[in-house]
């Protein structure tokens, strides 16, 4: 089914076209997009016999969600193996991974899981090769952990990787023990560089089938505009992965806007894309080319996250830089001065630091009409968020990793720095834009649950008590900002997206009862009633609403 391009009209709903306190009552969509919105009366007096009339008998009407930064075909793909993110030891892994390898998985040829934190597990130690030769001696296997940026093997995937001591590659790390053996456990480039490029590709039947089946579950969440990052699961075959999406979109299979953040890993990859004269932007209305995604450094989690000081539980390391400083500077360069966006993942300090001296050194010389964003921002202090702001640099930010990671961060950077990051009210308040994001499959997909914890920095337990750093808290105005208008605005789309206005596109999200009126940790809770993208309805979930 195409996005509709039929006329209908919502009325009798609580809208909140800018996702704050102003209200309308009713809202016309012609052509996919809205035509009139205001009061019943006067948007059905816009309305003859062909418009479908909709009554939503006073539900609450917000902008479409839209998460800025995410894995789709991975999150689906997921789906299909072994989840590990509620094991609490390796003994566990290792008795969910017998059963499910005989079951879920007794057809594949490679073992996959994800999701395991090694801070919930005894002593917090990670899982060896060993621990998974337990669960099979003869099938690779490769566990990742919550982040994506560190995995498991076992010793046959090991031999399949050629992965023995004395491999090394740029950019990743291989955990050896202290006869200098690999434990099983790589890091950054030596997975996704190097492990990845190993697993049996996906083929095109596959890929549809994955893209489609995550962008219904997705709608079903409230959203209707998506940024994903899905090169690595294809192997980096970006006419493959155009191919994909573009049949479901033509088809009208996709029930999500999706611009492609193209993760072009090095300058052999990102030439010819350019030189093909690709542009962020390109494409139509539910596909269309997003920024170059660049990788500068790990995780927090790992310790991979490149810090300007030591971290404080591993005084031997500041993390790691994925590109060497000239390799880094050659990619930015041409990105910049070939007019595409860019989406740059750094987590630690260190790692803005230098992202934020290459774009003022180019901004200098070239004038990009896009503005560059930082992805996730996590480790940083005022001098970086104020400096971001001034260069016009905005950023992606998951609410939810404050829910999963308050309880060590401070043993990873020590209370000073702990105290100055996670800041998104800091960042807000020096004038940096936030899209909101959940990295899906390291956070759920879930946009009301990163609102909550935006609004409470809490974990579904409601801990820690009175919220984690309160005074990063957001107002649930502010909140609702990042997964509508800041998403938007982040992407370069605030001009067809994230509010509700007049010439824009008519994707809302319909709940049963109004994020300002609940209390704080019941916003997760709150049902999506109705999905809407463009006039098409895509998802339903109050059966009691006529359509």
């Amino acid at each position: 089914m195409a996005v509709s391009k039929n006329k209908v009209a919502f009325f009798n709903a609580k809208i909140r076209p800018f996702a704050d306190f102003r209200q309308a009552e009713a809202i016309l969509i012609d052509g996919g997009k809205i035509v009139s919105i205001g009061q019943t009366n006067q948007v059905l007096a816009n309305c003859d016999n062909n418009v479908q009339k909709i009554d939503l008998k006073g539900r609450t009407v917000l902008p479409g969600f839209y998460d800025s930064h995410i894995h789709l075909m991975e999150t689906s793909k997921v789906m299909d193996e072994t989840w590990l993110g509620n094991v609490n030891s390796i003994e566990e892994m290792i008795e969910i991974g017998r059963k499910e390898a005989q079951t879920l998985q007794r057809q594949s040829e490679w073992i996959l899981g994800r999701g395991w934190d090694q801070e919930k597990f005894p002593g917090k130690a990670y899982p060896s090769r060993y621990d998974l030769d337990k669960i099979s001696s003869d099938r690779p296997i490769l566990y990742q952990r919550c982040c994506g940026i560190v995995g498991v093997l076992n010793t046959k995937a090991l031999e399949i990787a050629k992965i023995d001591r004395n491999f090394s590659i740029k950019g990743g790390i291989v955990d050896k023990d202290a006869d200098g053996n690999p434990t099983g456990i790589v890091r950054r480039e030596a997975l996704d560089g190097w492990v990845k490029k190993l697993l049996p590709k996906i083929t095109s039947q596959r890929a549809q089938f994955l893209l489609k089946r995550i962008t219904q579950i997705c709608a079903a969440a409230g959203m209707t505009s998506a940024q994903s990052d899905d090169l690595i699961m294809v192997l980096n075959d970006v006419d493959f992965l155009d191919d994909a999406y573009s049949k479901l979109a033509a088809t009208g299979e996709l029930s999500l806007r999706i611009g492609q953040q193209y993760l072009l890993r090095n300058m052999d990859m990102l030439s010819p894309f350019v030189a093909q004269g690709r542009k962020t932007g390109d494409g139509g209305e539910l596909f269309y080319t997003g920024p170059l995604k660049i990788i500068v450094d790990g995780s927090l989690g790992s310790r991979t996250a490149a810090l300007i000081e030591s971290y404080s539980d591993a005084p031997d390391t500041k993390g790691l830089f994925v590109h060497s400083d000239e390799e880094l500077l050659e990619m930015m360069t041409l990105a910049h001065m070939s007019d595409i966006q860019m989406a740059i993942h750094s987590i630690g300090d260190a790692a803005s630091a230098k992202v934020l001296d290459i774009i003022e050194s180019l901004q200098k010389k070239h004038v990009n009409p896009w503005n560059h964003r930082i992805v996730h921002c996590q480790i940083g202090n005022q001098e970086i968020y104020k400096r971001m702001a001034r260069l016009g640099v905005n950023a992606d930010v998951q609410a939810p990793f404050v829910a999963s990671e308050w309880r060590w961060v401070k043993d990873r950077v020590g209370e000073k720095r702990e105290a100055v990051s996670y800041a998104w009210k800091s960042l807000l308040n020096a004038g940096v834009e936030l899209g909101g994001s959940s990295d899906s499959p390291v956070e759920p997909f879930a946009p009301l649950w990163g609102i909550q914890v935006a609004v409470t920095r809490t974990n579904a337990d409601g801990l820690p008590a009175n919220g984690w750093l309160p005074n990063e808290i957001l107002s649930v105005d502010r909140a609702l900002r990042m997964y509508t208008l800041g998403s938007a605005t982040v992407c370069g789309e605030s001009k067809s997206k994230g509010t509700l206005e007049n010439g824009k596109y008519g994707d809302m999200v319909i709940l049963k009862e109004d994020p300002f009126l609940v209390k704080p940790n019941e916003i997760a809770s709150i049902p999506v009633d109705l999905t809407v993208m463009g006039g098409r309805i895509t998802f339903v979930g109050d059966s009691s609403i006529g359509i």
